[in-house]
């Protein structure tokens, strides 16, 4: 599929239930704190960011790390925060 400059944009942080989601996050964290670092290349935990998700890349997201796990992958506060994020080129991973 073609990227196209018309993108969905969704601002997680704007979200009512963020605040909750956050502190969810943040609970299973804790439980697999063993899996977890703090940073990873120039991004930290608590750095907000914008990137590419959906299921063709087709919605720019705007939400906060709360971790990385050791090989990369980028867990952000949102519904699904057990569900990390690559750090690839394709997801226009950019800090905010």
């Amino acid at each position: 599929m073609k990227q196209t400059t018309n993108q969905l944009k969704i601002n997680l942080i704007d979200n009512p239930y963020f605040e909750k989601h956050k502190l969810k996050a943040q609970e299973w964290r804790k439980e697999n704190e063993s899996d977890f670092v703090d940073s990873f290349n120039d991004l930290k935990t608590g750095d907000t960011i914008t990137f590419l998700g959906g299921f063709n890349k087709d919605i720019m997201y705007k939400s906060e790390i709360f971790g990385f796990s050791i090989k990369g992958i980028i867990y952000v506060v949102w519904d699904c925060y057990w569900f990390g994020i690559s750090n690839s080129e394709d997801r226009l991973i950019q800090k905010v």
